[in-house]
C-alpha cells in the first residue's frame, strides 16, 4: 500500500476529530464504489486552530495577567506593610476603578506577532495558488527574508521601535478564535462540503456527477472519459493531505470539462478510479432449459 495514502489518510482523520474512523466502523464504505468530494478553500486554515490552542495553553501556563488601566498610569515603588512594593499608580483625579488582573497573557511580545504572521501565510496558501517557479521564488524569498532579519538582529530592532508590532493576545482570544476555526473545519469536512460542493461517485463502468447541489445528478458511461490531476503547490499538497484538483473530460459532439476542486489524497484516489473503471460486472445467466427443469423440479 502507498505510504503517502497511509500518512495522509490517518493525518486527515486525526485533524478531523476521528469522526471518519467512527463512521467507517459503523458503516464501512462499499468496495466497488468511490465517492470523491470537493472541499472549500477555508479547509487550509485548519493548522491555525491547533496553533492557537497551543498558544492559549502557553499563555495560561506562563502565568501572566493583563491589567487594564487608564492612560498616564505610572509604575512606582510604594510602601505597603513596611515593605517596598512596585505598584501601578493611576493619574491624579482618575475616577476609574481598575479590575483585578484576570486575563491570561504571555510576557512574550513576539508570540502574538508570530500568530498573526502564521495566519497571514495560511490565508495566502488557502486563496492564492502558486505553482512551479513562482512557488519556489515566493517561499524562498519569505524564508530568506526571515533568516536575514533574525541573523542580523533586525527583528528585535523592528519590534522595539515599531510599537504596533508589540502585539499581546490573551489566552481567551487564542482559545475562542481557534475554537471557531476548528468548528468551521469540522463542519466543512463532515457536513457543509457534503451539501454545498460538487461530488462524483465512481463505480465499475460508470460515473455519477453532481456539479451543483439540488440540481440533479448526471450519470455518464465510463468509456470515453479522460481524467487528469491538477496538483496544487507543495504547501497546499502538504497542508491539504495530498490535495489537488481532479479534472474530468468527456468526448463526443459536446465535450465537457468537470473540475472537482481540492480533493484530498489525489494520487491514491486517481489510482482507485482507474482500477474501478477498468472493472466490468459479470452477469451470469441461467439457460432457459436449465431454468425450466429447475422450476419443474
Amino acid at each position: 500500500m502507498d505510504w503517502t495514502f497511509l500518512i495522509f489518510r490517518n493525518s486527515y482523520y486525526i485533524a478531523g476529530g476521528g469522526i471518519h474512523w467512527i463512521r467507517n466502523l459503523i458503516s464501512p464504505p462499499a468496495k466497488d464504489k468511490l465517492i470523491i468530494r470537493s472541499h472549500n478553500e477555508s479547509f487550509f486554515l485548519w493548522p491555525m486552530a491547533y496553533i492557537g490552542l497551543a498558544f492559549a495553553l502557553i499563555s495560561v501556563l506562563e502565568g501572566g495577567r493583563l491589567a487594564v488601566v487608564p492612560s498616564n498610569t505610572t509604575v512606582e515603588t510604594v510602601q505597603l506593610d513596611k515593605k517596598d512594593r512596585i505598584a501601578l499608580v493611576l493619574p491624579e483625579g482618575s475616577k476609574e476603578t481598575p479590575e483585578v488582573p484576570k486575563l491570561h497573557i504571555t510576557h512574550s511580545k513576539s508570540l502574538g506577532t508570530f500568530y498573526l504572521i502564521c495566519l497571514f501565510v495560511f490565508i495566502n496558501i488557502a486563496f492564492n495558488k502558486l505553482r512551479g517557479v513562482f512557488w519556489w521564488f515566493f517561499y524562498s524569498l519569505l524564508i530568506l527574508g526571515g533568516i536575514i532579519l533574525w541573523q542580523f538582529g533586525w527583528l528585535d530592532n523592528i519590534t522595539k521601535y515599531v510599537a504596533g508590532l508589540d502585539i499581546r493576545l490573551s489566552a481567551g482570544f487564542y482559545f475562542f478564535f481557534s475554537l471557531l476555526l476548528l468548528l468551521n473545519f469540522l463542519l466543512r469536512i463532515h457536513v457543509l462540503d457534503y451539501l454545498t460542493l460538487e461530488w462524483a461517485e465512481f463505480s465499475p463502468g460508470q460515473i455519477r456527477i453532481c456539479e451543483n447541489f439540488g440540481e440533479g445528478i448526471t450519470v455518464k458511461d465510463a468509456s470515453g472519459l479522460h481524467f487528469e490531476r491538477d496538483k496544487s503547490d507543495w504547501t497546499r499538497w502538504l497542508i491539504g493531505f495530498g490535495m489537488g484538483d481532479l479534472i474530468i473530460k468527456t468526448e463526443g459532439a459536446r465535450p465537457e470539462v468537470i473540475r472537482l476542486r481540492n480533493v484530498t489524497n489525489i494520487d491514491h484516489k486517481v489510482a482507485m478510479i482507474d482500477k474501478l473503471l477498468r472493472m466490468r460486472e459479470i452477469i451470469q445467466t441461467t439457460p432457459d432449459d436449465t431454468q425450466e427443469k429447475t422450476n419443474t423440479g
